[in-house]
Parts: structure tokens; C-alpha cells; sequence
């Protein structure tokens, strides 16, 4: 397999922007849920540190449209190679 680079690029109004990207630093940004991800037998673990479940359910929704736009830039550079 070769190496590439692909640049992921998630589309977004600004107040959904800045909800992503808060879900997306853990501990960060103002209304950030700390969160880590650790490695665990048989797969990895994400450890929601403080939040509620509405926030849990955002970091979910965040990650998952992280990972559908990443699916769909690495199909792009693929095409194109």
C-alpha cells in the first residue's frame, strides 16, 4: 500500500463547526467534552470523563461524521489514482 495524504474535510455552518470541533478536542475549547481514547483488549476504548448523556450522544454523532467524511476523501484520492 503507498503512502498518501488526504486532507478530510468536513462540511459545516460555523455553530456546527465549532460544536465539532469542541467534540473533537478532548478537554478543550469552552464547551468541550473531555473524553480519551484508550487502547483496550480487543479494540479501543472511549472514556467520556464528564458530561451528560446528550453530550455522549454528541460526541458520537461528531465522531461519526468525522469518520463518514474521512471514508468518502480517502474513495476521492483512490478515483484519482
Amino acid at each position: 500500500m503507498s503512502e498518501a495524504s488526504v486532507r478530510i474535510l468536513v462540511q459545516a455552518d460555523r455553530r456546527e463547526a465549532d460544536a465539532l470541533y469542541d467534540a473533537l478536542t478532548p478537554g478543550q475549547g469552552e464547551d468541550a467534552t473531555a473524553y480519551t481514547i484508550e487502547k483496550k483488549e480487543g479494540g479501543l476504548a472511549i472514556k467520556v470523563e464528564e458530561g451528560s448523556l446528550s453530550d455522549v450522544r454528541a460526541l458520537t454523532n461528531s465522531l461519526l461524521r468525522l469518520l463518514k467524511a474521512a471514508r468518502e476523501s480517502i474513495d476521492e484520492v483512490e478515483r484519482n489514482e
